[in-house]
């Protein structure tokens, strides 16, 4: 009978690995939409529920699992000893959903977010000015959200330094939570010394600008020496036409 919240913590601290893989790839959705999940079955995490239906996604958490229905409602099941597992109210239809270690989180519709279980560390109190937010992931006791503008905010247990975002860390795309650690994946810059005209493009603009430069030293209105070789010729050209239309500043 599990009873102590710190007798559970000190056993995830020693095997946070295991924890994080299972709840990844032991409740794959099968192809008809309905969930499978095998392995450590003690609170009854992968008991599917007779009446779940078809599901879009699937989450785990430490001895939770948690399913995104086609109607965007929530299911959770298995140990609920923080609530974790529990129906939430006026929770709406969702786009997206997450574990943590002992609770859930979900991406409503309009974008906002909700979470609930175990909130000693704060992981469940949504901050005021989060704002928008197009993903969600779930930490041992932190939670993550990527927001709509590509920034990351992350708040619960900061014990590693798990909820301190880099200064530097710029635009992502994508997030994602460990146990006591927290990752993004950064927007992909590709640079462009071939967009001449500074328009975020390399297009047709472009080739009139370096054509017109052809077999000077590119020093004009605009620098069309995109090698810095001191004349515009055909490398290039070649350098423009392998970038065209894909990247920008």
């Amino acid at each position: 009978m599990k009873t102590m919240h710190s007798y559970r913590r000190c056993l995830q601290l020693f095997v946070p690995l295991f924890a994080v893989v299972l709840a990844v790839v032991t409740s794959p959705a099968l192809a008809d939409g309905t969930v499978r999940a095998w392995g450590n079955n003690d609170y009854g995490q992968c008991n599917i529920p007779s009446d779940l239906g078809v599901c879009t996604q699937i989450a785990g958490g430490g001895e939770h699992t948690i399913a995104l229905r086609a109607d965007g409602t929530v299911r959770a099941w298995g140990w609920n000893g923080y609530g974790a597992c529990n129906n939430q109210s006026n929770l709406g239809v969702c786009t997206q959903i997450a574990g943590g270690g002992d609770h859930t989180i979900a991406l409503r519709a309009d974008g906002t977010v909700r979470a609930w279980g175990y909130n000693a560390q704060g992981q469940c109190t949504i901050p005021s000015d989060l704002g928008v937010c197009t993903q969600i992931a779930g930490g041992g006791y932190h939670t993550i959200a990527l927001r709509a503008d590509g920034t990351v905010r992350a708040w619960g247990s900061n014990s590693n330094g798990q909820c301190d975002i880099p200064p530097t860390l710029g635009v992502c795309t994508q997030i994602a939570g460990g146990h006591l650690h927290t990752i993004a994946l950064r927007t992909v810059t590709i640079p462009c010394p071939a967009d001449i005209t500074g328009n975020n493009v390399v297009d047709g603009v472009d080739l009139a600008s370096l054509l017109g430069a052809w077999g000077t030293s590119g020093q004009g209105q605009f620098d069309t020496d995109v090698n810095n070789d001191g004349i515009v010729n055909g490398a290039d050209l070649a350098i423009m036409l392998a970038g065209w239309g894909l990247c920008s500043n």
